[in-house]
């Protein structure tokens, strides 16, 4: 048609298009723009996790200055500073060592059970307490298999001191003294135990009260007593 309008061409189906100088034009995509808040704070949180994870890892690899036993310390021994030494090991919250820091106060204490090198100390391993203390009395007792229970005891332990009968009459001691068989149980704690010999005997140290030291004493020059373990605060 004259005047440069567009015509509508017939299509095949009947209706009517435009023709291509009029048909609007499509605009490519353009690429979205990316706000910089946004990617200021996903790079900040990228940087905050990994800052916690090495701080995970570096826990886990933390390590305490503790104490630890040199040389050997027998049971009852007062332990010096050179049967000390100081050990890093990571921290685990089901040991209980004591803190390096803690040497001056450990030193002069006295050793509860015997201290073997390489293990770590702990509080319960010494104390300040003397053995024996006032109205009690360590006695030695020694004892073979089936005398005391096959585990053996260690110190702490609460025992009872059975006098037994042998022949149905009471024994006699080394000294002629008559040994108080059948006599009732005394209690006892142990304090230390040494052995085994060769024939399995081991010897008992044990810390009684008032007169009880002198009747285990006597049962124990038979060879006629045996150690009953008590439950522990028993």
């Amino acid at each position: 048609m004259p005047g440069g309008k567009p015509v509508a061409a017939p299509a095949g189906n009947g209706t009517s298009t435009l023709s291509g100088a009029a048909r609007p034009l499509r605009l490519a995509g353009l690429p979205r723009r990316r706000r910089p808040v946004f990617l200021a704070a996903g790079v900040g949180a990228v940087a905050v996790g990994a800052a916690v994870s090495v701080a995970l890892v570096s826990g886990s690899g933390a390590h305490t200055a503790v104490l630890a036993v040199a040389r050997p310390v027998p049971v009852g021994a007062v332990v010096s500073a050179g049967d000390l030494t100081v050990a890093r090991v990571p921290h685990d919250g089901a040991l209980a060592p004591v803190p390096a820091g803690d040497r001056s106060r450990m030193v002069g204490q006295r050793a509860v059970v015997s201290l073997n090198p390489g293990t770590l100390l702990t509080a319960a391993d010494v104390t300040t307490r003397p053995v024996p203390a006032a109205g009690e009395q360590l006695v030695a007792v020694a004892l073979k298999p089936g005398q005391l229970p096959a585990g053996g005891v260690r110190a702490g332990d609460r025992v009872l001191v059975v006098v037994t009968v042998g022949d149905g009459s009471g024994g006699s001691t080394a000294g002629g003294a008559s040994a108080p068989a059948g006599s009732a149980p005394v209690s006892a704690t142990v304090h230390a135990e040494t052995g085994p010999d060769q024939d399995g005997s081991v010897v008992v140290d044990l810390v009684a009260t008032g007169s009880d030291g002198v009747r285990i004493a006597q049962g124990s020059s038979t060879g006629r007593v045996a150690l009953v373990q008590l439950p522990a605060g028993g």
